[in-house]
């Protein structure tokens, strides 16, 4: 059969319940060439009143076409993309219950069978529209003025303090994101929203994660902590998958305010990159040292690299806690000690330092 046979590829121009298909959404072939998202079609779609949303739609076809690996099933591949979009939705609709403000809103999910078309399933989730990623947004030119740079960067902290808050309101109720790139923070009016909870991990039973709670779950290995590269596990389930979010949420910043992520500047400084060092058979115990003396060469080039003094040392200081190497010591310096009440991987400290950090740049503006 041929794409045309596939309803779930042919949707333009109809109406599926109450939602009419507006538009195709063209994912860069970037994203597409690594995997990131997965069997899925975007389509804008309206209701009656004529409002605009993002439809994700399951991509059959895909899941028919895509080639096999060796004793992989053609059903069991369908099986699994349908059982993992009906996940998504879930947890999608899960976080709308519980308001967390700085997610992309779950508008509805379904399903339906065009009859007309040989292959006639049609799953569908209905998000509120963005504006576009971050990448859309983000300017790493160094040609402004001092004011411009101010400017953008008291944003981009803007943008970050929304993400570590999104990620914190997920903490709450037992989520870990696992997959935090800036092709996954959108712009939704004059706010940042994190989208794309199909590789998140949740540990509340009632939804049924379908995905290990033992490993990284996400896709793109760009800003992941290094005990996932060397397959380092903590004992504790809530410190093993929210302190991956946490590190990525520190490689973030420093791919706001340099345009490379953390992990580049800490290969810069280790023997081999650490993907080399994981293939030659090297332990998290053996690579830890390594990995610390790098992380404090990487916080010296990474300071060197911010040119605005009023926020130079409050980057270094998060980038330090967020990204540091070892999990067991990764957090805010008041909630790692002995006495603290607090678990390690809480962001309300975090969270108020990049209120602050932003603050300072916008009143430096003033000066």
């Amino acid at each position: 059969m041929t794409q045309n046979d596939y309803a779930s590829s042919n949707l333009l121009g109809r109406k599926i319940d109450e939602w009419v298909i507006k538009g195709t959404i063209n994912i860069p072939s970037s994203l597409v060439a690594r995997g990131v998202t997965d069997y899925a079609l975007f389509y804008t779609v309206c209701d009656v009143d004529g409002n605009e949303y993002v439809m994700k739609v399951l991509d059959v076809y895909k899941c028919y076409s895509h080639p096999l690996l060796a004793n992989q099933r053609r059903l069991i591949i369908l099986e699994e993309a349908i059982r993992d979009f009906q996940y998504e939705a879930a947890l999608a609709e899960h976080c709308k219950n519980a308001k967390l403000s700085r997610l992309v809103t779950f508008v509805s999910s379904g399903e339906v069978e065009l009859k007309e078309f040989p292959q006639p399933l049609v799953c569908y989730i209905v998000y509120e529209k963005s504006n576009g990623s971050v990448l859309d947004v983000l300017d790493f030119s160094e040609k402004v003025t001092l004011a411009e740079r101010l400017q953008t960067a008291a944003e981009k902290l803007r943008m970050l303090h929304n993400i570590a808050t999104g990620v914190n309101q997920l903490h709450k109720v037992k989520v870990s994101h696992q997959d935090l790139s800036p092709s996954k923070i959108l712009v939704v009016g004059k706010d940042f929203k994190l989208g794309d909870l199909s590789r998140a991990l949740c540990l509340n039973p009632e939804l049924g994660c379908p995905f290990s709670l033992d490993d990284f779950n996400g896709r793109d290995y760009t800003y992941a902590p290094p005990e996932v590269i060397f397959k380092c596990k903590l004992e504790k389930e809530e410190e093993r998958i929210y302190q991956v979010d946490n590190y990525m949420i520190g490689s973030l910043l420093v791919f706001y305010l340099t345009g490379v992520s953390y992990n580049v500047l800490l290969n810069n400084h280790l023997p081999e990159n650490m993907r080399e060092m994981e293939s030659s058979g090297m332990s998290f115990e053996d690579v830890k040292t390594y990995l610390e003396g790098a992380h404090a060469e990487a916080l010296l080039e990474l300071k060197d690299d911010l040119a605005i003094e009023e926020i130079r040392d409050g980057v270094v200081e998060i980038v330090q806690y967020l990204c540091e190497p070892d999990p067991e010591h990764r957090g805010h310096p008041k909630v790692i000690g002995e006495k603290s009440k607090v678990s390690h991987y809480d962001l309300v400290r975090t969270i108020a330092h990049l209120d602050l950090l932003s603050k300072k740049a916008e009143l430096a503006l003033l000066k």
